[in-house]
């Protein structure tokens, strides 16, 4: 995570050296979804779109009962002009988690976004 971080913020690291530690992680926690979902947001923040959203999708697949994932994809799927992915996303993020204010308004904005377009 710290690489991943650094490279973000002082380009510190390439993206084959911070897909080689995933790789390494990987190996010991085949089941976590924590890395996995470092690398999501580290493609997401480059606009690798394609790359994230495979990682995020594993993520998910892997901690299937975790609002923030289904919050990441929700902000995804609005990123790539999915509005309608993006509520039922949403709308998974706050079966898990219903009193959070940030799933709520993200919701409450997605809804105005949309009646404005």
């Amino acid at each position: 995570k710290t690489m991943i971080h650094q490279s973000l913020r002082e380009n510190k690291f390439t993206t084959a050296q911070i897909v080689q530690g995933y790789n390494e992680v990987e190996k010991y926690r085949p089941y976590s979804s924590f890395h996995v979902m470092d690398l999501y947001h580290y493609y997401y923040a480059k606009r690798m779109y394609r790359e994230a959203l495979y990682y995020l999708d594993l993520g998910i697949q892997r901690a299937p009962e975790r609002a923030g994932n289904y919050y990441s994809k929700a902000v995804y799927m609005l990123t790539v002009g999915k509005s309608a992915e993006a509520e039922d996303s949403i709308n998974d993020a706050l079966k898990f988690y219903p009193r959070s204010i940030k799933y709520r308004d993200f919701k409450e904005n997605l809804k105005k976004n949309v009646k404005n377009h």
